[in-house]
């Protein structure tokens, strides 16, 4: 497990400014966890909050998290990405995180130039799965986003064939009952205000199986929400933001789709 380091930030000022990818403000969660804020210089209202995946194990901040900062600010989104706090026995961990992002970043929007409307998540493999459980079980409006992107995952922590284990046992524990399986299951919780979302996946997925996503697609359809899935033949699993096969594909299609919710 990574190590985890808190950086105590003063007299932090989120106004909204350029800044360069390695210029984002640091501010501290109650937890300790530290969120980073990135602002374009002419920010359209929108804000993707970025979860990076890791199992649970620990945050991927890389590729999964601070590599789309330029294509964000590019697309004048403000972009945050969040250095959750880890389970480790306790599942409430990485959701209080979560959710308080997502709260604080609208809390703040006449500073930040936001709309506090458009704020929307981003998840990556259990990053992914953070961001659908964002989602579907919100404990009120101010916590719920008002989109999701996910990429390659993990949904279904019920199916004990096409669940990633990993990032079940991480976040559950190895003796959780079908009740807790479910709840924390995104594709089982899914209703009438839900957001709409954007996932990616790819076949050769080895390590979450895609059905993961597809399920979540399903769910979203059943109840009319906006959805849009994009399954590539090759690309397998952890891609995140990387230069890899599809990616200006799919990042064009994401472009495309954030656009249709303005």
């Amino acid at each position: 497990m990574k190590k985890i380091l808190t950086l105590f930030c003063c007299a932090i000022s989120l106004c909204a400014q350029a800044v360069k990818p390695e210029e984002g403000h640091k501010i501290n969660l109650s937890s300790g966890a530290e969120m980073t804020i990135f602002s374009p210089e002419k920010p359209d209202g929108r804000v993707v909050v970025a979860y990076p995946g890791g199992g649970y194990a620990f945050v991927s901040l890389g590729n999964e998290g601070f590599d789309a900062t330029e294509w964000m600010l590019d697309h004048n989104i403000t972009y945050a990405v969040v250095n959750y706090t880890l389970p480790d026995g306790n599942r409430n961990l990485p959701l209080n995180d979560a959710w308080e992002a997502i709260r604080l970043i609208k809390s703040q929007a006449k500073e930040l130039n936001i709309d506090p409307k458009k704020v929307g998540v981003m998840g990556s493999s259990a990053g992914g799965h953070l961001a659908a459980t964002v989602s579907t079980i919100a404990p009120d409006p101010e916590s719920r986003p008002a989109f999701t992107i996910l990429l390659y995952p993990v949904i279904s922590m019920w199916d004990n064939e096409n669940v990633h284990k990993g990032s079940r046992d991480n976040l559950l524990g190895k003796n959780a009952d079908q009740n807790t399986l479910r709840h924390y299951s995104p594709d089982l919780r899914v209703d009438s205000v839900t957001p709409p979302a954007f996932i990616v996946l790819c076949g050769d997925d080895d390590i979450v199986e895609p059905i993961n996503g597809i399920r979540y697609y399903l769910a979203l359809q059943e109840k009319d929400i906006n959805a849009s899935i994009h399954i590539y033949p090759t690309g397998n699993h952890g891609f995140g933001w990387l230069d890899r096969p599809f990616r200006q594909q799919w990042t064009e299609d994401l472009a495309y789709w954030l656009d249709t919710l303005k």
